[in-house]
């Protein structure tokens, strides 16, 4: 309930000079503080209006890495489920990812993603229905309480990979997106402005990508047909 102005007033009064803007409820975000007198950074894409200097988790990579290591284990029918807002919030990439996947592979294994409202389980049920996949690529583990209303066992049925394992509540495979030094690269994105001098909205604003790390898991193992996953390594760079 603070307004931008109160805000802006308790930061000048504390002569606090650096500002780490973190991702916002609003994934189309705009904030008007006093720029010119900080030096700053923001987390996710989520901060759109001013442009400042970001630090994100490289979605687009996390999205390949869990093609690879899912096609790594024989899944050739992966399916991609996500919501609209999370595409918002991590600039598209990981739909792009999947897209450009899709028309790498034979047209037999192509799944159209589903990219739905927030928790739209009808819509799921009836997308998991008409497509079959063997394994399943999200950012959101309510997934599996989905698939095990409707009798599918993971990962014996149907595979499937967390890509925000931070906000998993049960154990998955997946990309850990590293918050923790996505935090730190902020901050070290800040001390080198104040170093430098630097405040007020950049003139040519850089974006930071952090790879993240991969993290084996329950839900995800060697699918029937493990000859087929040379698959991936025909389109999928690292």
């Amino acid at each position: 309930s603070m307004t931008e102005e109160r805000i802006n007033q308790i930061i000048l009064t504390r002569g606090i000079q650096g500002v780490l803007v973190l991702s916002m409820p609003n994934p189309l975000a705009q904030l008007h503080l006093d720029f010119e007198n900080f030096s700053l950074a923001t987390i996710a894409y989520s901060l759109r209006d001013p442009r400042l200097h970001r630090v994100c988790g490289d979605h687009a990579r996390g999205m390949r890495l869990a093609l690879k290591k899912t096609t790594d284990l024989g899944h050739t029918r992966i399916g991609f489920y996500s919501d609209r807002e999370t595409e918002l919030r991590v600039n598209h990439q990981m739909l792009a990812s999947f897209y450009w996947y899709r028309q790498q592979i034979p047209k037999e294994y192509r799944i159209p993603p589903l990219v739905s409202d927030f928790y739209a389980q009808e819509e799921f049920n009836a997308w998991f229905d008409r497509w079959k996949p063997d394994a399943i690529i999200s950012p959101r583990d309510f997934v599996l309480s989905w698939l095990s209303e409707k009798g599918v066992n993971v990962p014996e049925e149907v595979g499937f990979v967390s890509l925000n394992l931070t906000e998993a509540e049960r154990p998955c495979a997946g990309w850990n997106q590293r918050p923790d030094l996505q935090g730190e690269a902020a901050v070290e994105c800040i001390m080198d402005q104040l170093n430098r001098n630097e405040r007020g909205i950049p003139a040519n604003p850089k974006t930071i990508l952090l790879e993240g790390e991969w993290e084996d898991g329950p839900t995800l193992v060697t699918a029937p047909r493990p000859e087929l996953g040379q698959l991936g390594d025909l389109f999928i760079s690292v």
